[in-house]
């Protein structure tokens, strides 16, 4: 039989270890970003405004299914309500987010406790893969929901290109564009591409990505995120937690010694995952964020790589060298009248301007 537990204390969720690896491997959704270390590391660094709710699913003594819950107070049209989000993408750093399940069974199960009993005003779930299970599921739970307002159809793009056709794939790596730039900057000085594996070598350019993201956001609409001291501090802890499982990939391009173009991204046994490039803007004319990803893509392919997974995000240089383009739903609910009555007139006047458009 069945049964649910809810789960506060990071002890607690640590000790899931064995069976989270386990229930990982079965779920529709397995990246980095489902992985144990890559949560404690986030819950560490925001543990301050996110509180974990983990709520699990048993079948006697074996963990079924898990739902990353954090909670957390969000002001929403001038009103201050608990809002229920998945760890990761509660802050937009997991780009791929899910529950995990055994099977579609037990997360029918999870859905109908959390739906039945909500303990929150507001659901905001991000980054879920469209083509999991679990936005049908919510759709199907959704329909016959006694409560004020759902909704399961915003969607942003994760553009990726499959590797294998090789002659499409070297067409990349042999553009003009790339050769042009690569000529004018190696007149600047001397170019050099490295991978860095070493934790105290990838720690010590942890500053570096910091500071040339925020000289290249912060006099933008979108300031750099690393003007919060606590995003720092996430990025130093998850590179400790998952630098020994070896899923982290840092790589650098430096003119004469100093990196003009960063990337921390991730690594699996089949796919590459480009998380956090940036470059200097000092250097914009030689485009060495491109010249970064042309390195990249070609170490990718020569280690059998069968994906390169761009992420989040709708840039358009990620169009121009993908070849498949997916998206990441999210789910939101709430049982506040008020707030689902809001909700209502903005999706009515939503498909009214599409009916006119």
């Amino acid at each position: 039989m069945l049964h649910h537990t809810w789960i506060q204390q990071r002890g607690d969720i640590e000790a899931l270890r064995p069976q989270w690896e386990e229930l990982v491997e079965h779920s529709p959704t397995n990246t980095i970003f489902q992985s144990l270390d890559w949560h404690l590391a986030w819950l560490e660094a925001f543990n301050a405004q996110y509180q974990p709710v983990f709520l699990t699913t048993w079948y006697n003594d074996s963990l079924v299914a898990l739902a990353p819950f954090v909670h957390s107070e969000q002001r929403i049209f001038g009103r201050t309500l608990q809002t229920y989000s998945l760890a990761g993408s509660a802050n937009y750093a997991s780009d791929y987010a899910d529950i995990l399940y055994r099977d579609t069974h037990t997360l029918s199960s999870l859905l109908d406790y959390a739906l039945t009993r909500p303990p929150w005003k507001c659901l905001e779930l991000r980054n879920i893969p469209s083509t999991s299970p679990t936005i049908q599921a919510f759709n199907n739970h959704f329909s016959n929901w006694n409560h004020s307002w759902w909704d399961t159809t915003l969607r942003i793009d994760t553009p990726a290109r499959i590797i294998g056709d090789t002659k499409a794939d070297q067409k990349i790596i042999k553009k003009q564009l790339f050769k042009r730039k690569l000529k004018a900057l190696q007149k600047q000085g001397t170019v050099a591409f490295t991978l860095h594996e070493d934790k105290d070598e990838i720690l010590n350019l942890l500053p570096h990505l910091f500071e040339l993201h925020q000289k290249r956001w912060n006099n933008t609409a979108t300031p750099s995120q690393f003007n919060d001291p606590k995003q720092k501090d996430f990025y130093t802890r998850f590179i400790s937690h998952l630098l020994p499982s070896g899923s982290i990939h840092c790589s650098t391009l430096t003119l004469d010694g100093q990196p003009i173009a960063l990337h921390l991204g991730f690594r699996d046994a089949k796919k590459f995952y480009w998380y956090k490039p940036i470059f200097d803007t000092a250097y914009s004319e030689y485009s060495p964020g491109m010249l970064l990803f042309k390195e990249l893509f070609q170490v990718m392919i020569e280690d059998g790589c069968k994906e390169f997974d761009f992420t989040v995000g709708q840039e358009s240089y990620k169009y121009q060298f993908a070849n498949t383009i997916r998206t990441n739903s999210t789910v939101r609910a709430t049982t506040d009248p008020l707030l689902a009555h809001i909700f209502r007139i903005k999706d009515g006047l939503r498909q009214f301007l599409k009916s006119t458009s």
